[in-house]
């Protein structure tokens, strides 16, 4: 999901659409940081090997892009709220997200 939105970006500078793939990227650094944290119970499945600090940067960047363009946006408030969390050094709230293949 993050290689790809990441892609869209490079791809699709412009798009209309540019901004909440910025929130879904955020919601998603967000959520793989959730799965650094130990007391997450990952049912077996490796923890993510990547830089949770590097993984909160990322989530607060493009939370940030999403709010430039959508402050008033019925997604900004809770963008605010996440991004507020992460900057404080709290643990992203929990995020339902799924991918499928």
């Amino acid at each position: 999901m993050i290689r790809f939105g990441e892609k869209l970006l490079r791809d699709f500078p412009a798009s209309r659409w540019k901004s909440y793939i910025h929130l879904t990227l955020a919601r998603a650094y967000a959520a793989r940081l959730i799965l650094t944290y130990p007391a997450v119970e990952l049912d077996g499945t490796n923890r993510p090997t990547t830089d949770p600090d590097m993984l909160r940067r990322d989530a607060i960047a493009h939370f940030r892009a999403f709010l430039e363009e959508n402050r008033e946006s019925p997604e900004a408030n809770s963008a605010w709220r996440e991004a507020w969390r992460l900057l404080a050094g709290l643990p992203p709230s929990p995020i339902h997200f799924a991918c499928t293949d």
